[in-house]
């Protein structure tokens, strides 16, 4: 794989800079998924999704805005806010040679970036980064190979945690022991467990009453739903 940007120290910086040696150039690089910070299946990640920029970004690509090869957000909010996160287009390094490709002395290069006032935007979330952090290590620390841990506000209903297990790896994305799914937000069949979530619901809102007795038949048409017992159980408290 590539091997990892070198991050250097100002005294570097200075010195390399200094040397003004041809063709070696110190340019500014960030670091989008820091060793050390587990890439978190919210917030997502960008890759190369032609696909998804045929679709999205017809207009950009037809104006030469956009290319084909560009990294957009391929999951998460990374994704779902790509438009607002993307700005209105890269930034490039031009370097200036003579017919000889030798460089024109006095110009040196030139960094161009967008100068629009207010894209990219900057998201911030709801997120307590170390309760993050310290969920993550708990469920790591307790095995947890596959599933989900998700903390509410319990006024706001803002999300303060979500995480989801296998770790996802942004730079690998079909890496063994990895998952690219978000387990927190996957649909699935609930189990038996969220029986106790019904019948409270149904029970605060008097709907029911606890000895209630219930028919199960195997067959609850209405949803598409059927029990895993053939013909059902009969009459149930």
């Amino acid at each position: 794989g590539e091997s990892a940007p070198h991050k250097l120290s100002k005294q570097q910086l200075d010195t390399i800079s200094g040397l003004r040696l041809d063709g070696v150039r110190i340019l500014p690089y960030r670091n989008r998924y820091p060793s050390g910070f587990d890439a978190k299946h919210a917030i997502g990640y960008i890759s190369q999704h032609p696909e998804l920029l045929q679709t999205r970004y017809e207009r950009e690509l037809s104006k030469r805005k956009m290319k084909l090869t560009d990294q957009v957000g391929g999951a998460g909010l990374e994704r779902s806010l790509d438009g607002l996160l993307r700005g209105t287009g890269a930034t490039s390094v031009s370097f200036f040679t003579d017919g000889s490709d030798k460089p024109l002395n006095g110009l040196d290069m030139r960094l161009t970036s967008p100068d629009n006032p207010y894209y990219p935007l900057k998201v911030v979330t709801t997120l307590d980064l170390p309760l993050q952090n310290k969920i993550e290590a708990y469920a790591d620390a307790h095995g947890l190979r596959e599933g989900a841990v998700v903390v509410l506000d319990a006024h706001t209903g803002d999300i303060v945690s979500m995480v989801s297990r296998p770790l996802l790896a942004p730079d690998s994305l079909k890496k063994t022991g990895t998952d690219m799914a978000n387990h927190a937000v996957r649909a699935t069949t609930p189990g038996s467990i969220f029986k106790l979530v019904t019948a409270a619901a149904a029970l605060e809102a008097d709907l029911t009453e606890e000895r209630e007795v219930f028919e199960c038949d195997g067959d609850y048409g209405h949803y598409g739903l059927h029990c895993w017992k053939e013909g059902g159980h009969g009459r149930l408290t």
